[in-house]
Parts: structure tokens; sequence; C-alpha cells
């Protein structure tokens, strides 16, 4: 039985790491796009673009850290 639960955190944590490329290029992606948005909508000045891009980099950096520790917390479990 303990083999069917290391499989299964293996296939849970594999699953959870195939996640974070998609979760650090989505941050920057959506800050860039929230960014722009705000610039053109309200004619705001030109460092609101970088300034969103990275509070959505550092936002996905956040996630990527509860994401590694998921999967610590997984390993620690056997």
């Amino acid at each position: 039985m303990a083999k069917k639960q290391e499989i299964y955190n293996w296939i849970t944590a594999a699953g959870a790491i195939s996640f974070i490329p998609i979760i650090l290029v989505s941050g920057a992606i959506v800050g860039y796009l929230v960014g722009g948005y705000l610039e053109k909508k309200f004619a705001l000045p030109a460092f609101v673009l970088p300034l969103s891009v990275g509070i959505g980099t550092v936002a996905s950096m956040f996630e990527v850290a509860r994401i590694i520790n998921f999967i610590s917390k997984l390993d620690n479990k056997k």
C-alpha cells in the first residue's frame, strides 16, 4: 500500500512542477497587459508598465515558492 502512496506523491509533485514555467511567464504577461491598459486608459506615466510587470513577476515568484513548499511537504510525508 505504501507503494501506491509513493507513486501518487510522485505524480502530484510532477504535476505541480510542470506548472512552474507557466506561472512564471503568465505573471509577467498579465503585468504587461494590465500596465499597458492602465497607461492607455488613464494616461499614466511610462513607469507604470515596468512597475506592473515587476509586480506580476514578483507575485508569480511567490506562487512558485508556495508550490515548492507544497512539494517539500509531500516529500516529508514518507
